[in-house]
């Protein structure tokens, strides 16, 4: 299956690009998304998407599936289809 990532610009620095597809077999969740992303990009995407010893996702960073929040769906096992919207947010800065 594909899914289409859409990134916020501060990530296009990472992937090249702030929005592309990534292929993952059936039946995936977003943390195997993660991991997938991770091995991709690991030592410059890895920092701001995980944190801890355990590695959980950044409670910084805003993922979606198809315009919902994962911490309202099932989180990291969010299980993923075809064609899903993923979208990965950092928090606006301002003063």
């Amino acid at each position: 299956m594909k899914v289409n990532i859409r990134t916020s610009l501060a990530f296009n620095e990472i992937f090249g690009h702030w929005k592309f597809e990534v292929s993952l077999p059936d039946t995936s969740t977003f943390r195997d998304l993660m991991d997938k992303l991770d091995r991709d990009h690991g030592e410059r995407l890895g920092p701001y998407v995980f944190e801890g010893e355990e590695r959980s996702l950044s409670t910084q960073i805003m993922f979606m599936v198809n315009g919902r929040n994962i911490r309202f769906l099932n989180g990291e096992q969010t299980i993923l289809e075809n064609n899903d919207q993923i979208t990965l947010l950092l928090p606006a800065g301002g003063g």
